[in-house]
């Protein structure tokens, strides 16, 4: 700016009128030499981030046969509200209908390094439950997240999120929310007759209280691993089964352990790299029971009506995946998933497969997946066939994450 302003005044001064240049004139023209030479901001300047993930696949299932579905169009937006602040929105489309998945706030500038988040989010437990389902290292859910976490770890409340000054990475959360599990509907039953569940409000011992820490430690410069434990615990369930419980110790603990190590060369880590991930579940609580003779035979009360008792159960559950990108545009993966009903652990689903992804870009893949799903309980073997379509385009921080 400064040669222009320079340049404005040289060609002032020259020629015969030099004497007939005022202050003023001078003033003037260099005013108007720093106006054209200020930058505009762009009209979108003040506009959020925005992005689009669109998720489609074609599938070929024993039960279900051959369908092509439109699975989701994942709309993300983020801006800075201010300094100390930032809001993201997630809403997601699908043939259901259209949800508002996550709208939250994060702030930016909290003192010890800490970090608080609220709204609806999904919680951080866990490794894969607080992913969208075009995050996942397979095509669909698998039966252990469906089981214990119901669907993504979608909850509506409070986080609160500390870094550690450890010599070491080292991250804990702690929060408070409705329920976990988008799926999750038992936190939200009422009595069929006094409708006096916790639609307007819950005591807050039926608040779910989340906790995480979380910790990277590298293993030499290409190996390293992540470690998290994660537990969610409800102190008392009011309503199970739809029936008002007031027994002591309704309580429901869910917890989770997950273990991810990485080979990531140091001179190339976007395009050849490995990481295999395992994740363990385990869920006690109580459930509604049918009482049963000796012969297995329910037990019928004075109307004919079963009976029923609220008996504490745990079930374990686990995944474990590994992705190996083998190069710029290619991966291979297989996976293994293992999930107890609730109910009954001898009761139990398997799924095993194996995946290979072409990697457009970075923006967008296709990914194909062979499976094979099983239970024990009397269902037919599920033969499966996916191929997924992934794509995004803007500003989509969380598309195709590995933590």
């Amino acid at each position: 700016m400064k040669p222009l302003i320079f340049s404005t005044v040289l060609v002032l001064l020259a020629g015969p009128a030099v004497a007939q240049v005022t202050l003023e004139q001078v003033r003037e023209e260099i005013g108007k030499a720093i106006s054209h030479s200020t930058p505009k901001p762009a009209p979108s300047v003040f506009n959020p981030a925005m992005g689009l993930v669109l998720d489609a696949i074609g599938q070929h299932t024993t039960p279900g046969q051959g369908a092509f579905k439109f699975r989701s169009a994942e709309i993300n937006l983020d801006a800075a509200v201010d300094p100390r602040a930032r809001l993201y929105a997630i809403i997601n489309g699908t043939p259901d209908g259209v949800e508002v998945e996550e709208a939250a706030f994060v702030t930016t500038a909290l003192p010890y390094n800490l970090t608080a988040r609220g709204g609806r989010y999904f919680a951080n437990f866990g490794r894969l439950a607080k992913r969208h389902d075009h995050e996942l290292p397979f095509v669909e859910r698998t039966a252990s997240l469906d089981t214990f976490v119901n669907g993504e770890a979608q909850t509506e409340g409070l986080e609160l999120t500390y870094l550690f000054r450890t010599p070491f990475f080292l991250q804990g959360t702690v929060g408070a929310g409705n329920k976990i599990g988008a799926e999750n509907d038992r936190l939200q039953e009422t009595d069929p007759v006094a409708q006096d569940g916790h639609k307007n409000g819950r005591p807050l011992a039926s608040f779910t209280y989340n906790a995480r820490l979380f910790t990277y430690a590298p293993l030499g410069e290409d190996w390293g691993i992540d470690l998290g434990l994660s537990e969610a615990y409800t102190p008392r369930h009011y309503y199970i089964g739809g029936v008002r419980a007031d027994e002591g110790n309704n309580a429901r603990s869910l917890s989770a352990a997950d273990l991810t190590v990485r080979w990531e060369p140091l001179g190339d880590n976007v395009y050849r790299k490995a990481l295999w991930s395992t994740e363990i579940f385990r869920n006690n609580e109580r459930r509604r029971t049918a009482v049963l003779d000796p012969e297995g035979t329910a037990i019928l009360d004075a109307a004919g009506n079963p009976l029923f008792t609220n008996t504490r159960k745990s079930a374990w559950g686990a995944v474990s995946s590994i992705d190996w990108r083998l190069s710029p545009h290619v991966s291979a993966g297989a996976f293994g998933d293992y999930a107890e009903d609730l109910d009954r652990r001898a009761k139990n689903t398997k799924t095993f497969g194996i995946l290979l992804t072409g990697h457009v870009s970075e923006f967008q893949n296709i990914r194909l997946q062979l499976s094979r799903k099983r239970d024990n309980f009397g269902g037919k073997a599920d033969s499966q066939v996916f191929v997924q379509y992934r794509a995004a385009i803007g500003s989509h921080a969380h598309t195709f994450k590995d933590r």
